[in-house]
């Protein structure tokens, strides 16, 4: 008489069925698929942080031309805002000829808008609330905030003049 062998009931079974050397693949694949996998999701961790980093660089290369102009200095001490104005045709002649960078808005310490891509817009209000930092206290930083353009990366440098008041 033939036993009937019955089929596994689960994983693990299926497991004790198969030879050593299948077994032994298995393994082998799935530890070599887990480190591709990490490695895979490292690296990228890695490429995004790097890009992050150049963007950051680049915005903030982008302020400092902006913030070191000596038209945009004196026109943020002695003219009214305007889409005609100096400071607009500055910001969007740097957002033609670089890379990357889609808005320049200078905007006073009143957050007054001197320049944006959207004219109608120069001459109110900054929309973000991210801008106290620089205002306030005159510093530095990148922050990622809401506009009136939508959702956008953005550097704040201070303005100083030559005597060094913002």
């Amino acid at each position: 008489m033939r036993e009937n062998k019955k089929a596994p009931s689960g994983l693990g079974e299926f497991f004790r069925h198969l030879c050593l050397q299948t077994r032994l693949t298995l393994w082998i694949c799935s530890i070599v698929l887990l480190s591709v996998s990490v490695t895979a999701a490292l690296g990228t961790n890695r490429m995004i942080r790097n890009k992050e980093e150049e963007i950051r660089d680049l915005l903030f290369n982008v302020a400092d031309i902006v913030a070191q102009n000596p038209t945009v200095i004196n026109d943020l001490q002695w003219t009214e805002p305007s889409a005609e104005g100096a400071i607009q045709a500055l910001s969007q002649s740097l957002t033609q000829y670089i890379n990357d960078v889609s808005l320049v808005v200078v905007c006073d310490m009143d957050s007054i808008r001197y320049s944006h891509p959207n004219p109608l817009e120069i001459g109110s209000t900054m929309v973000g609330g991210d801008e106290a930092a620089v205002v306030e206290r005159g510093e530095r930083y990148v922050s990622t905030a809401e506009g009136t353009l939508g959702v956008s990366v953005r550097a704040f440098v201070p303005i100083c003049t030559r005597e060094g008041v913002q």
